[in-house]
């Protein structure tokens, strides 16, 4: 599972919170411990401190069927079980994820949820992890679909995306030496990919799964992301945030695991085929020839396509057949070609971009990978 982010708070004694009974040491949660609440859950954290939440059965239950079977049943318990007069049940879930989830069951604007935001796969993996286990499905499905909002999920908010990332880069390199636009850098303005594909697999969620894995395949695997976003100066007194920048997208890598980097592999070998196939004119690929063209307008189709199919830096870096065959649409018809020969071609190039980005999953092999 995912790492929380190192100035990412949690819960702890401190900041309000009341000791209880000598004989239960731990804290009373200071937003979830309700006088009149009817039962209280306890969980510990990673430095064993145990934390009581008073709530209410009821309000736990009509948002989660597990929580309504758990719950539901009449309790009958004896003194060890009882704290400050209620039933008490001990929650094998640490503090960190459970207190997540019992804040936005009462209130779910505690989620935070940011756009864009670059830490939010991790900040919401652990509750969304409970989410699942005790089906809350109101939170998995604000999860999913704020996430799913980030990322494109169709080729033409893809082009959007990439687009933004340009002018984004060109926003950063203008405002050196801070680097910094809106007073933000640039990798705090887009999610991050590493993370979120972790998020995907881990928690079924396929549709996070197209455009992060296209940023991977154009990120540098020496663009790990603690590394580059560092502060100060290096030793000719350059500002070391201008490498934010420089080796924009930034990328958690080490969230990937083997898997994860054998599945990248398998995806760039896989797009590199199908780059090398269009730039080589002896390949039929109706999406640079088009289907069933006039006679002329094939030959005329086979010259275009090896004027223009001389791969540029980008595309090469890239490893990406979408990014290209955007390039060849943008490019307009050629003058040698007649328009409804030009419109099939057109066709057929748009449906294999769209065809491209559906089998992402499929090609880097995620699905092999996703939690059930």
């Amino acid at each position: 599972m995912l790492a929380e982010p190192s100035d990412h708070d949690t819960f702890s004694s401190e900041g309000g919170a009341t000791s209880t009974d000598p004989s239960l040491p731990g804290v009373r949660h200071p937003k979830l411990y309700f006088e009149d609440g009817d039962i209280v859950l306890s969980s510990d954290s990673a430095d064993q401190v145990t934390t009581f939440y008073r709530v209410d059965k009821i309000y736990l239950s009509r948002q989660s069927i597990v929580f309504q079977e758990m719950l539901g049943v009449p309790m009958s318990v004896s003194p060890g079980e009882m704290y400050d007069g209620v039933a008490w049940v001990r929650m094998p879930d640490p503090t960190d994820e459970l207190e997540k989830l019992l804040l936005a069951l009462y209130n779910v604007a505690s989620l935070d949820l940011k756009r864009r935001h670059p830490n939010t796969p991790i900040e919401l993996s652990g509750v969304m992890k409970l989410a699942k286990k005790y089906e809350v499905m109101p939170i998995r499905t604000l999860i999913r679909q704020h996430l799913e909002g980030d990322w494109p999920q169709n080729v033409e908010e893809w082009d959007d995306f990439q687009g933004d990332m340009h002018k984004a880069i060109d926003q950063h390199i203008k405002s050196a030496p801070k680097y910094q636009y809106g007073g933000r850098y640039i990798d705090e303005r887009f999610p991050e990919a590493g993370s979120t594909i972790r998020f995907a697999l881990d928690h079924n969620c396929p549709t996070l799964l197209r455009a992060a894995s296209l940023v991977l395949l154009s990120a540098s695997p020496k663009a790990e992301w603690d590394t580059v976003r560092r502060t100060g100066y290096d030793m000719q007194y350059e500002p070391l945030s201008s490498q934010r920048t420089i080796h924009f997208p930034a990328v958690r890598w080490h969230l990937l695991g083997d898997n994860g980097q054998a599945a990248l592999k398998r995806g760039k070998e896989a797009f590199d085929k199908v780059l090398k196939e269009m730039e080589d004119p002896s390949k039929n690929v109706p999406a640079l020839t088009g289907m069933y063209s006039c006679r002329q307008c094939i030959t005329n189709l086979d010259a275009w396509r090896e004027k223009n199919m001389t791969l540029n830096t980008r595309e090469m870096q890239s490893h990406d057949p979408i990014l290209l065959l955007k390039r060849l649409l943008a490019a307009g018809r050629p003058d040698a070609i007649c328009g409804p020969c030009w419109e099939r071609a057109e066709k057929a190039a748009r449906d294999t971009r769209t065809k491209l980005w559906d089998e992402i999953p499929t090609v880097f092999g995620w699905f092999d990978m996703m939690s059930a």
